[in-house]
């Protein structure tokens, strides 16, 4: 279970993942071979991470219901990564073509004062669980 708080200002949608997968292109790295994958193959390769995800969320106890409405793909776009970075040590560069796939949320402005964002997703051996408890500031 995973907690966080933050504060934000009145008026602003908020806009964030509920679960969804990205891969990128990197041939001869990451263990992969020096051929350049499809856009398809990519599409085809992060599917399976989102198809049949079992989602819920929540504000303030109040559930947001079809979730399954809210999947959204890509466009194709490239990713730079630093140098070091999280995927298996690539080398500092911009790597492409990139897709992500998965369930995103985007909130109308809430109230000021003091709310409860709570969202769960599984797929397959994957499991998150997030709240976050946000304070909106008034104007």
């Amino acid at each position: 279970m995973t907690q966080r708080a933050c504060t934000i200002p009145a008026n602003k949608a908020l806009f964030f993942p509920l679960l969804n997968a990205f891969a990128f292109d990197s041939p001869g790295v990451c263990g992969q071979d020096a051929v350049h994958v499809s856009v398809t193959d990519l599409r085809t390769l992060v599917a399976p991470w989102v198809t049949g995800a079992q989602l819920s969320a929540q504000v303030d106890g109040v559930p947001i219901r079809h979730l399954e409405r809210f999947r959204h793909q890509s466009v194709v776009f490239s990713i730079s990564t630093p140098n070091g970075d999280l995927f298996c040590n690539l080398p500092q560069a911009t790597y492409g073509p990139a897709v992500d796939d998965g369930y995103y949320v985007m909130l109308k402005p809430l109230p000021p004062g003091d709310h409860v964002v709570h969202f769960q997703g599984a797929q397959g051996t994957f499991s998150l669980d997030v709240t976050y408890q946000i304070k909106v500031l008034p104007m």
